[in-house]
């Protein structure tokens, strides 16, 4: 059976879908990348939001990886050997691999790392400019942050149940944080080439880090943008192949319903991404 196409998610995005939601996000950071101090609080509650994610992916691969009674293959005759969950599993799994790093460089290099490399060499290109961030209160985590690191958590099943429904949501949830990561990256990516070309050179010159790690690395990782690896886009053709293969084995009287959980989980997260630009 078919899992989802992306005209099945677009309309969960958004009142125009996908094209809406691109031009929502390429407005927010416009309004705040021409700015020092707006641009620097702007990565630094964008690199706390993702810190998140790698964690929430390693979490969903081993819930679906657990749920050996809802994936059943259909097409296996042997009982014993009917169970796809692992399976299903290994095509998250695959975006855990990326966010957790290379274990032949320093620290991993995790996503992690690689975020927290660009924010500490913004900061230094600024602070050599007298941009006064500190006094700005760039470095402030408020209230409507950590609800929405705690939402992250949420969306991709912690602490929920390992049943059909929860799985199918956080599945979908899943599917939506990386169909518009890979849009929210690139867009962003677009913006500071336009408009910061010199701290864009400053990043992509590898300036001293914690870690030696050239600072604009994990902006270009995760964009489709000239040049960009756009990691996030594997992410979500593997997330849709999980789709597939957990809509082909879970019993036919369930997958219209896990079909229709897993928009709602698009959902979810479509509106956990408007929240956060609304702030920025």
């Amino acid at each position: 059976m078919q899992g989802l196409v992306l005209e099945e998610i677009a309309p969960a995005l958004g009142p125009d879908g996908l094209r809406d939601r691109c031009d929502f996000v390429r407005t927010q950071v416009a309004g705040v990348v021409q700015e020092p101090e707006r641009l620097f609080t702007f990565l630094y509650h964008y690199t706390t939001w993702n810190a998140t994610f790698g964690s929430g992916v390693a979490a969903l691969a081993g819930k679906l990886g657990r749920c050996r009674q809802i994936f059943r293959d259909p097409d296996e005759s042997s009982s014993f050997l009917a169970d796809r969950s692992v399976q299903i599993a290994s095509y998250v799994f695959d975006a855990a691999r990326d966010e957790f790093g290379d274990p032949n460089t320093a620290r991993r290099a995790t996503h992690r790392c690689l975020a927290q490399a660009t924010l500490q060499a913004t900061f230094r290109f600024f602070s050599a400019r007298n941009v006064p961030l500190e006094a700005s209160g760039c470095f402030t985590e408020p209230t409507w942050l950590r609800d929405l690191v705690a939402s992250v958590s949420t969306g991709y099943g912690t602490r929920l149940p390992d049943d059909a429904p929860h799985v199918a949501r956080s599945l979908g949830y899943h599917v939506g944080s990386e169909i518009l990561a890979d849009r929210e990256f690139t867009i962003i990516d677009r913006q500071l080439r336009a408009k910061q070309p010199e701290l864009v050179a400053y990043l992509n010159a590898s300036p001293p880090t914690t870690d030696g790690l050239n600072a604009y690395l994990w902006i270009r990782l995760h964009s489709s943008h000239t040049g960009g690896a756009g990691v996030e886009a594997d992410h979500f053709e593997a997330a849709l192949r999980a789709v597939r293969l957990a809509l082909h084995t879970v019993p036919t009287a369930e997958r219209e319903r896990f079909r229709a959980e897993i928009v709602q989980g698009v959902r979810a997260f479509a509106a956990d991404q408007r929240t956060f630009f609304e702030r920025v």
